[in-house]
């Protein structure tokens, strides 16, 4: 099978020139690449001629459209396989690659992708937040699945478009939208895209993606305007003529009323040219009778690392820890009762990432020693000496963490917003989040460094929010000012002992502590000596609580600025923004300070806040039991996003935007897991929507059984007291877990 690739111009050289490069690096070359030279006047086609490149041939088209030049580029090619793109597009490295995989299918007879947008720098006119506007000036997107083209809903676009050539040759081939020449109309490519695929297999291909950059001039209200009017009038048209009822003296009654309308919109756009300063009010009101859609939100998914819901003003505490986080969620949903999939960083996030499960996702398992520069001491060190004989020490003697690599077939919702057309980027502070386990996939940035204040992250997020110009933005912002100092590279080994265990600066640090000392002052080497004495005073667990009150306070003050900041950018109303965190933190309960040696209440209970776009359903609260694997389904579906047959495979969360709407929520069971080092086995969970809890220990088949309601610390084992109970939820625990045939 050759493939053609056909590309018309009229003197844009320098932009043709960017469109060869990547056309002939592709992964799957070209055969032959044929550009089109439609009617050029200063003679940059015989120059081009003259360089004489391999599989390049240049041919000239004297008529003047860009419809003749793509009929004579067809007319001029030697593939079997003719794909289109605009000497102003730039291909993705797998365009052909993915096109000839759809070909390589005899009953496909056409296929093309999604075609994003570049905009230049500072492009922000408010009409680029339409989706309709958008599609006006090229955009294609129809998901991440692969399927065939519906030509009653869809078109493919002539910058990323292929067909078979015998099939061309046997068609009229491409042709105005419109009947009536000089007007600057579009859609003889949609026209024959619909028309093709009316009879024959056309395929849309979510990997054949190009990219096609946007001149400033477009962007000016003027130009979009007649852009707007012509295209639906072209839209018209089309959609009557595929209506076979229609007779000749019909047609050519709507073809007359579409030529006035794509006059008028001419029109309009000069006056608005000579009206330069006139208010964009006017001209959004004036487009309030095209049927325009809702744009696609931006979508802001923020986590407060290590914070618990029991220690967050809206979630009912004592301490005013986070006036932020409450003044955000009277504009959104609250939910109260939302549990993590795992207990830390890595498998929580990648959990909200993926919808799957840690042992699915592959990010279960704690992690392998890797070198270390030397001469860098670290906390691990101190615990070792001090003899700490919890989870922690064992995990720090690890000085860098290398868990396993996520699971290949696993798609990340930063991947399945890219594909839908957004800008992506994530900003962590975690060495846990490193982009090499997978959270960078699909991210056109994602920048990470361990223990990176608040402060800086927000002037990273905001720089790159600022960069967005028209297209949707997904943005991930991890915040990390309430972890504590467990794992931080300290250069100065005599120091250690001193050092905070949350370490939040002035005045967030110190804003809780009455002063009181006993045993801990504060300090790790002081809480390593209460934890190995066994025991500790109500002053020493208020000296604890208020330090790491003090570092949510720190987080919630970051999260205040970040979405004040967002405001001022005009993009918080119409933003879809999830609050979360990723997992608690034992506070002496258990008689630890940690988070990653168990799946108590304490650790798995999440804060979970979404506002959806215009503060939709502000106000509510939801006390049914929800799951952070629910994050990536319901984010889809606010944002109006489909979801094919394979996502739909993967998630194993359900979309609670229904629910939100219709005010009744399914009866969830919630599972959870974390891998205890030196056991052969990860410990496991299971929440039902009663408020029952289970868990089991597959190293010694032991099940416990709790009671959350009354029981919230989990310290009254009922598993003996109900038997029957304990079986059916062990039994959907194990299914959950993959350890039992379903």
């Amino acid at each position: 099978m050759k493939i053609s690739v056909v590309i018309p111009t009229r003197e844009r050289w320098e932009l043709l020139a960017a469109c060869l490069d990547s056309v002939l690096g592709q992964s799957r070359p070209p055969d032959e690449v044929v550009v089109v030279d439609n009617a050029s006047r200063d003679g940059g086609g015989d120059a081009l001629r003259a360089q004489g490149l391999a599989r390049l041939r240049v041919v000239r088209e004297e008529r003047p459209g860009v419809d003749h030049a793509r009929n004579r580029g067809v007319a001029e090619s030697a593939g079997d396989i003719v794909a289109f793109i605009d000497d102003d597009a730039l291909a993705g490295r797998g365009w052909l690659e993915a096109l000839a995989e759809a070909f390589a299918d005899p009953g496909v007879m056409g296929a093309g992708g999604p075609v994003r947008l570049l905009f230049p720098e500072g492009a922000g006119s408010p009409l680029l937040r339409s989706q309709r506007v958008l599609h006006c000036l090229g955009l294609v997107d129809y998901g991440p699945e692969t399927h065939r083209i519906d030509p009653r809903t869809q078109s493919l676009c002539g910058t990323n478009l292929a067909f078979r050539r015998d099939l061309l040759l046997r068609e009229p081939g491409f042709r105005g939208a419109l009947p009536f020449p000089g007007m600057g109309v579009c859609g003889d490519d949609y026209e024959l895209s619909r028309r093709l695929a009316a009879d024959n297999a056309v395929r849309y291909e979510p990997k054949a993606v190009v990219e096609h950059r946007i001149p400033a001039h477009k962007l000016s209200a003027a130009y979009l305007l007649k852009r707007i009017v012509v295209f639906h009038a072209a839209g018209v048209l089309m959609g009557n003529r595929f209506r076979p009822q229609r007779s000749p003296r019909q047609l050519a009654g709507v073809e007359g009323l579409v030529s006035a309308a794509s006059a008028l919109g001419h029109l309009l756009g000069w006056l608005l040219g000579l009206r330069r300063k006139l208010p964009a009010a006017a001209l959004l009101l004036g487009l309030a009778a095209l049927p325009l859609r809702a744009a696609q939100p931006d979508i802001i998914l923020i986590s407060l690392d290590t914070v618990r819901p029991d220690h967050a003003g809206c979630y009912g505490y004592r301490r005013p820890t986070t006036p932020n986080l409450d003044r955000f969620a009277r504009d959104a949903v609250l939910f109260e009762d939302a549990v993590s999939a795992a207990p830390w960083t890595l498998p929580s996030h990648m959990s909200m990432f993926t919808s799957l499960y840690p042992h699915e996702h592959g990010m279960l398992q704690h992690p392998k020693a890797f070198s270390l520069r030397k001469n860098l001491r670290i906390v691990r060190e101190v615990w070792q000496r001090e003899g700490w004989p919890g989870l922690v020490a064992r995990f720090l003697k690890e000085p860098r963490i290398q868990p396993r690599s996520l699971n290949r077939k696993a798609v990340t919702l930063p991947e399945i917003l890219r594909q839908a057309g957004y800008r992506t980027a994530g900003f962590a502070a975690a060495e846990t989040l490193d982009g090499r386990y997978g959270f960078a996939k699909g991210c056109d940035v994602y920048d990470n460094l361990p223990f990176r204040a608040g402060p800086e992250q927000n002037a990273l997020a905001l720089d790159w929010l600022k960069k967005a110009g028209g297209r949707p933005s997904f943005l991930f912002l991890h915040y990390y000012d309430a972890h504590g100092n467990f794992g931080r590279n300290i250069e100065d080994g005599k120091k250690m002992g001193a050092y905070p265990v949350y370490d939040a600066p002035p005045p967030h640090g110190g804003m809780f502590d009455d002063g009181q000392r006993g045993r801990f002052d504060g300090t790790i080497r002081s809480l390593l000596r209460l934890r190995r004495s066994g025991s500790h005073t109500a002053t020493d667990l208020r000296t604890l609580i208020a330090q790491y009150d003090g570092g949510i306070h720190y987080a919630d003050h970051s999260l205040g600025e970040f979405l004040r900041s967002l405001k001022e950018l005009g993009r918080y109303d119409g933003a879809l923004i999830l609050v979360t965190s990723d997992h608690g933190e034992e506070l002496l309960e258990r008689g630890e300070v940690i988070h990653n040696d168990g799946l108590s209440n304490t650790l798995l209970h999440v804060l979970s806040v979404l506002k959806l776009p215009g503060a939709e359903a502000k106000g509510l609260r939801v006390r049914p039991l929800v799951r952070t694997v629910d994050y990536l389904p319901t984010l889809l579906a606010a944002a109006g996003l489909p979801t094919g047959p394979a996502l739909q495979a993967q998630m194993r969360g359900v979309s609670l935007l229904s629910p939100i709407r219709a005010g009744r929520f399914p009866a969830l069971t919630a599972y959870s897991e974390v891998d205890i080092q030196g056991s052969p086995a990860p410990l496991k969970a299971l929440r039902d929507p009663e408020g029952w809890k289970l868990l089991y220990n597959p190293s010694d088949h032991s099940a416990r059984l709790y009671f959350l309601p009354k029981d919230p610390f989990e310290r009254a084992d009922l598993s003996e007291r109900e038997p029957n109970r304990t079986g059916i939820m062990l039994e959907e625990l194990l299914k959950l877990s993959g350890t039992l045939e379903h």
